[in-house]
């Protein structure tokens, strides 16, 4: 059964991981990450939402839709 999945960090090297595994099950994953770090990268095949969780507002809208 797919699932969708928000995986917060997802562009960094544990989150893309578990993004690139998620996506080899067949769940569709929506990334949210702010690219703080060098080296971010969004990972293939996922939705991508570039925010920085200490803004709460851009959070909610971020994660609107995905309950």
């Amino acid at each position: 059964m797919s699932e969708r999945v928000v995986v917060t960090g997802g562009c960094g090297l544990i989150g893309r991981a578990v993004v690139e595994q998620l996506h080899r099950r067949g769940h569709a994953v929506t990334v949210v990450d702010n690219l703080s770090k060098p080296g971010g990268r969004v990972p293939a095949g996922a939705t991508f939402e570039r925010v920085d969780l200490r803004d709460a507002e851009a959070a909610r809208r971020a994660f609107a839709g995905h309950q």
